[in-house]
């Protein structure tokens, strides 16, 4: 397990276009944008490769890391949020997602949202936890509202 917790916001992007890559493999085309998470996003998390706790090469900052699907996937889908609405990486992306849920999040002024929390209970609970749509329709307003404002310093858990 990697226990250090310095900052690492260029992993998250680099984790999700290795993600992009490999689904590409199989077929889904995602492209960091708002369709290809309401359209595709919610049929790649029931695919059972979600539930197969499979892992992923990718190469950040010329070293091979080993990432598992649910890192990569909660990063493509951290990282087109972040891209859409003006959102920074904070915290670190470790390579267990388990760990990520707890040490990485993205900010929008001083609100943190944690995509990696929503992504681990709707492949935990399947569709009973709603879309990615549904989600994004209940977090949005509040980070949009505040996405000015200035970030208070800490770990800040406001919803995921």
């Amino acid at each position: 397990m990697n226990t250090d917790r310095t900052p690492n916001p260029n992993v998250p992007p680099t984790v999700a276009d290795a993600f992009v890559a490999y689904m590409r493999n199989h077929d889904f085309i995602l492209d960091y944008s708002m369709r290809s998470l309401t359209d595709m996003f919610d049929r790649i998390l029931d695919l059972p490769l979600l539930q197969s706790n499979s892992v992923l090469p990718v190469m950040v900052h010329g070293d091979e890391m080993q990432f598992d699907i649910n890192s990569a996937a909660s990063a493509y889908l951290g990282e087109t949020i972040s891209r859409i609405y003006d959102g920074t990486w904070a915290g670190h992306f470790n390579t267990e997602s388990i760990v990520n849920f707890y040490t990485s999040k993205i900010t929008f002024g001083d609100y943190c949202l944690n995509p990696i929390a929503w992504l681990s209970y709707r492949v935990t609970n399947g569709r009973e936890e709603g879309s990615v749509e549904d989600w994004l329709s209940r977090v949005t307003p509040s980070f949009e509202a505040r996405k000015d404002l200035t970030p208070k310093t800490g770990f800040i858990e406001d919803i995921y």
